[in-house]
């Protein structure tokens, strides 16, 4: 990984050399004494923090196009909205300890080999995550009912009052696959 690190860090130096007559100042990336207390002698760590500085650096001096920036714009907006969904959800979605019993009882069969201290843990993971998903849904389904979404919808697109077409509730992915299939 270190390797890996030091390579896209010679590769992103090398690109910013190429194609200029002028040699650059040299600018120095190095670590605060806080960031180096932050990696705990990690040097994976370090060398992705002096990788990301550059690459920062680099970003510096870009020039976006009006077209770009709109793209980044929106890459932005949807990020928060993921994280703002996220974080609405895990208010409310939550696991505990005996509906992981449960399941890992109800699946014995094909987790006997299993070792139960590393499968438990993972079970509440994708059991959390799963739960994540499914209050993402129910609280958007709720902002459609709050904010009467399918009522303004019929105000732009009347002819879909007659086909039934109204906005659907959201549904998770899994429901999706399952209608898709019958």
């Amino acid at each position: 990984m270190k390797k890996q690190l030091i390579i896209l860090g010679a590769f992103i130096f090398l690109l910013s050399g190429c194609g200029t007559e002028q040699k650059p100042k040299e600018v120095k990336i190095s670590l605060t004494e806080q960031e180096v207390k932050d990696t705990e002698n990690n040097s994976n760590a370090a060398a992705q923090i002096l990788v990301k500085k550059a690459v920062l650096k680099e970003m510096e001096n870009v020039k976006y196009s009006e077209e770009e920036k709109k793209e980044l714009e929106e890459i932005k907006e949807n990020i928060e909205l993921e994280y703002f969904l996220n974080k609405k959800a895990m208010e409310t979605a939550n696991v505990d300890d005996m509906e992981v019993l449960q399941v890992y009882q109800n699946n014995i069969e094909k987790l006997k080999d299993a070792d139960i201290t590393a499968v438990l843990p993972q079970l509440k993971d994708q059991m959390l995550l799963q739960r994540r998903e499914e209050e993402k849904v129910k609280y958007m389904n709720s902002l459609v009912e709050k904010y009467k979404l399918n009522d303004e919808l019929k105000k732009y697109f009347p002819e879909s009052e007659n086909k039934e077409e109204t906005a659907e509730e959201v549904k998770p992915a899994e429901e999706k696959k399952s209608e898709a299939k019958s």
